[in-house]
């Protein structure tokens, strides 16, 4: 006969990952604790078992390759809507901006398109586009491949001159 504590080694990967990775409210579930603070010291002390640590990688890797996310993927998506320029999307001039068919745009440059909008008013026509965040995709890539530090700066690695100029009044 298995213990209960094998059944919720057993059950709380599971659930781990259907709650999005919160751990109080998958031994929670268990139906075994009487509240969400009991249940959060029971998940930290689950977390920390190696069996149920290797059985919770097992059921994220089989999520990500049944959803086909990889890091490449996602990397992929992020660059292409930090580097968007409106310019591959409208064309414009002193006079008019129009926007270019989408059969002209790339499936990599669509991605940076949220929503685009037709509204008619008295026969007159507006289309809109909007853009994925392009601070939060350079943001996430940025912080990703290691560019900034906790406070936020960009590092740098060289050398770095200072050119100051005497300014004098004539």
């Amino acid at each position: 006969m298995a213990s209960k504590l094998d059944e919720k080694k057993k059950l709380f990967p599971a659930l781990y990952i259907k709650h999005k990775r919160n751990g109080a409210k998958a031994a929670f579930e268990l139906g075994t604790y009487r509240d969400l603070t009991t249940a959060r010291y029971a998940a930290r002390k689950l977390l920390k078992d190696p069996e149920v640590q290797a059985e919770i990688a097992v059921l994220t890797e089989e999520w990500k390759a049944r959803l086909g996310v990889t890091t490449e993927r996602i990397l992929e998506e992020l660059r292409d809507i930090a580097f968007a320029r409106i310019s591959d999307y409208v064309e414009w001039d002193d006079q008019t901006a129009t926007l270019k068919p989408s059969t002209s745009i790339g499936k990599r440059k669509k991605r940076a398109i949220a929503e685009v909008r037709n509204t008619f008013i008295d026969g007159q026509g507006e289309t809109r586009i909007k853009f994925h965040s392009k601070e939060k995709a350079l943001e996430l890539l940025g912080k990703h491949l290691g560019l900034f530090n906790e406070k936020g700066e960009v590092e740098h690695k060289g050398e770095i001159r200072v050119i100051v100029e005497e300014y004098s009044k004539k």
